[in-house]
């Protein structure tokens, strides 16, 4: 059996998460993947369905397999499904030259997850040896299972489908570390991340259409919702980045950026509020006074990421040469600015929304 222990990311897909688990066994530079998890991408609208939100939210990128190989080596190759006699013989061949195999099992098949015997759904899991029982032993991090867990073949034989196999090489290119950070700021300068997220407030405010967005909740879970799934991913995005902040500030000897981390947790946190609230809005017969809730946070993460993406650049690009306590009091001084703002526009909003009531009262009365 290999030696590969499972480690959860949060909001990472089952794929990415078991391959960050191979590249730490690896001893490679795993930290780096989480470089692009700064983003907020807003796609256009499906012209077929035009009035759903969720799926077009992401941080920019759905899964790290070129950024795995690049900063860690690691080439993942995905194959079709052929016969299960030929992917158990790929598997036995790779695990013989120390490498795992990634296979899709349906969970329905699958024993230790929450659908299995229940609901037919997608899954991945990592194959790291094979018992004397004939079974498969698997890590599955992504569904936060910190042991190894068993495959009966019988099983993998029903709900076996594609599977990965991987390629390592060795990285003989010294890393600019500094060039890396820059470049995953102005990626979401240039991408207009903070403007995204504005522009999907306004669109969750006026254009939520939460019998569309949650349809498939009650058959499945909040991860067959589009809108909840890609929220998660965003939420835990923002603690990667903390990651890869920390690792860089190590590599670099800059413990600046490693004090930007409390932020991106505050982030992370009102993330899942927007997933909690949204949540709940589902439950709800008047859901009008949390969707202006929403829109606010949404707004104030905005604020906040624009600031903290700032303030990272001029680090990244040594513009500031004041200590860190003096960026930090430049920022609350924005935060508090921000703060203003937000409550003279909510305090607009509301007197705007006052006037419209008096108008449609008065249009009524008139009929």
């Amino acid at each position: 059996m290999l030696n590969i222990k499972p480690i959860n990311i949060n909001g990472n897909n089952c794929i990415d998460s078991f391959l960050f688990s191979y590249a730490i066994s690896l001893q490679r530079e795993a930290p780096m993947v989480f470089s692009e998890d700064i983003g907020f991408l807003y796609s256009p609208a499906d012209p077929e369905h035009p009035e759903v939100l969720g799926n077009r939210i992401s941080t920019g990128l759905k899964l790290k397999f070129p950024l795995f190989e690049k900063y860690c080596g690691i080439k993942s190759d995905m194959h079709p499904p052929s016969s299960y006699e030929d992917i158990l013989r790929v598997i036995k061949e790779n695990l013989e030259q120390q490498r795992p195999v990634a296979v899709y099992i349906d969970a329905f098949w699958c024993p230790w997850h929450k659908f299995y015997n229940k609901v037919h759904d997608d899954h991945f899991c990592l194959v790291i040896g094979i018992d004397s029982e004939s079974n498969l032993t698997c890590i599955d991090p992504g569904l936060y299972i910190e042991n190894t867990c068993t495959l009966p073949f019988d099983f993998f034989k029903n709900g076996f489908g594609y599977y990965m196999t991987f390629q390592v090489s060795t990285i003989t290119e010294k890393l600019d570390y500094t060039s890396v950070l820059k470049a995953s700021l102005e990626r979401a300068i240039t991408s207009k991340s903070t403007e995204n997220i504005r522009q999907f407030a306004e669109d969750i405010k006026f254009k939520l259409n939460m019998t569309e967005e949650f349809k498939d909740f009650k058959a499945k879970s909040s991860w067959s919702v589009d809108l909840l799934k890609n929220l998660e991913q965003i939420s835990g995005a923002r603690e990667n980045y903390a990651k890869f902040l920390g690792y860089i500030s190590e590599k670099c000897k800059e413990p600046r950026l490693s004090n930007f981390s409390a932020d991106l947790l505050e982030l992370q946190t009102k993330w899942q509020m927007v997933k909690v609230q949204l949540t709940k809005c589902y439950f709800m017969k008047s859901i009008e006074a949390s969707i202006q809730s929403i829109y606010n946070l949404l707004y104030d993460i905005s604020h906040i990421e624009e600031e903290l993406i700032n303030a990272l650049y001029a680090v990244a690009a040594s513009r500031y040469k004041e200590p860190e306590k003096s960026i930090r009091s430049k920022i609350n001084i924005i935060r508090s600015i921000n703060q203003t703002r937000r409550k003279a526009f909510i305090f607009c909003d509301k007197l705007y929304c006052f006037f419209v009531n008096i108008i449609r009262k008065r249009f009524s009365n008139s009929d």
